[in-house]
């Protein structure tokens, strides 16, 4: 698991709200946020809102954030 994810499933209620880098080494964006809807959804958590950033900006970055992220 990466760090970002971690940090996320060692403190969830931290969170109001996550800032997720889509293009990061390791794990990206989109398969970091798959992650965290996953581990909301087995622990009964409230969705915290995903916003999905990145410097391309390309259609297809939209596209993907689909279900997993709220917003780009």
């Amino acid at each position: 698991m990466a760090r970002r994810l971690d940090a996320f499933t060692a403190q969830p209620e931290h969170y109001d709200l996550v800032l997720m880098d889509v293009q990061m080494p390791l794990m990206d964006g989109f398969q970091c946020s798959r992650a965290i809807r996953k581990y909301e959804e087995t622990k009964g958590l409230p969705h915290v809102p995903i916003v999905a950033l990145t410097a391309e900006g390309r259609n297809s970055d939209r596209e993907n954030c689909g279900a997993a992220m709220d917003d780009f």
